[in-house]
């Protein structure tokens, strides 16, 4: 009873994500994001468009990793509802330009870890105040340091992110998985593999009773931000699996932690266990195809608070991204 008030009292910290299963005679508590700039979306919806700079094939590739995001939770979990761009409802923009048409392209992808939250007041970290923003980015950018490789799970990585999931090697115990190696990260690039902030005035993220998870759409590989020809991390003798694969689904604990942000049930979740995962070789089987719903949003005032400062959640493939400023790039939770 002692833990289970201790864990609550630190749900109260932030924006968290409380979950008591029985098993056995023992009560498991399960958190996630805790980073008060951030919630869940509304009504278990994100509106969202796609900036028309994508040419049609990237858009229905967009559109494809969103549907495999969805897929891979319990049905009706989470929507996604495409909306004009012109629509008052907050919402998501996916795009690989800086600013509006003809404006240079982003360097990396990244996403926010959940819906900003709304008047964020300057109090909290990483929160600006009020403003009249009505969309947060997710960048998905081209080019040798952004997350075009041919993969749906490079593109996954970010719209899962954007739901409130968190990187998965940024983890404080990540330690007793996989081994940083310093020297090989690439210059500017230390911050993308910092560890969460588990202090009570500036939390980042919270763990329970779920093991590090190798398969999670959000853990880096080994040549992320790493210098070419090197790996930023190695993976630990013993551990499985012995490497990370690269899959183009949620892992069962990626399935679970959003199953239980959302409030959807986590029973519903039939991935394989993370240890049988071998190689990183895709499932067989195609992602579902076709569009995400279109329509009107639910009703309700979209929140006016401004993205926080410095980068969100970072993917590389390698190349050198420019040095990052501000808040800890972003950001994976695991329970």
């Amino acid at each position: 009873m002692t833990n289970l008030k201790s864990a609550v009292s630190v749900a109260l910290i932030g924006l968290v994500l409380l979950a008591v299963e029985i098993q056995g005679a023992r009560r498991v508590v399960r958190t996630t994001n805790v980073n008060k700039a951030y919630q869940k979306w509304y009504n278990k919806t994100v509106p969202f468009y796609i900036d028309p700079d994508f040419n049609p094939t990237e858009a229905a590739t967009i559109r494809q990793a969103i549907n495999a995001i969805t897929a891979g939770l319990p049905p009706s979990c989470v929507n996604f509802m495409e909306v004009p761009s012109s629509n008052t409802a907050y919402k998501i923009k996916f795009s690989a330009l800086t600013g509006g048409p003809g404006s240079q392209g982003q360097t990396y992808c990244y996403a926010y870890p959940g819906m900003i939250v709304p008047d964020c007041p300057t109090s909290i970290p990483g929160c600006k105040g009020p403003t009249t923003n009505t969309e947060q980015l997710v960048s998905l950018a081209r080019g040798p340091s952004g997350c075009w490789d041919g993969t749906l799970h490079s593109l996954m990585k970010f719209v899962a992110i954007s739901l409130g999931k968190r990187n998965e090697h940024q983890r404080q115990d990540r330690n007793n998985s996989i081994t940083i190696n310093t020297n090989n990260i690439a210059a500017g690039m230390a911050s993308a593999y910092n560890l969460y902030n588990l202090n009570a005035s500036n939390l980042d993220a919270y763990y329970g009773s779920y093991a590090y998870d190798l398969c999670s759409i959000t853990h880096a590989q080994p040549n992320d931000y790493a210098n070419p020809g090197t790996a930023a991390f190695t993976v630990n003798a013993g551990v499985m699996p012995s490497m990370v694969p690269k899959m183009d689904m949620l892992s069962l604990t990626d399935c679970k932690v959003l199953s239980m942000l959302y409030g959807c049930p986590v029973a519903s979740c039939t991935q394989p266990p993370c240890g049988s995962m071998t190689t990183g070789s895709p499932p067989t089987g195609s992602p579902p195809t076709g569009s995400p719903p279109t329509g009107s949003p639910p009703t309700g005032s979209p929140p006016t608070g401004s993205p926080p400062t410095g980068p969100p959640t970072m993917a590389g493939t390698g190349s050198t991204p420019p040095a990052m400023t501000g808040s800890t790039p972003m950001m994976t939770t695991s329970c």
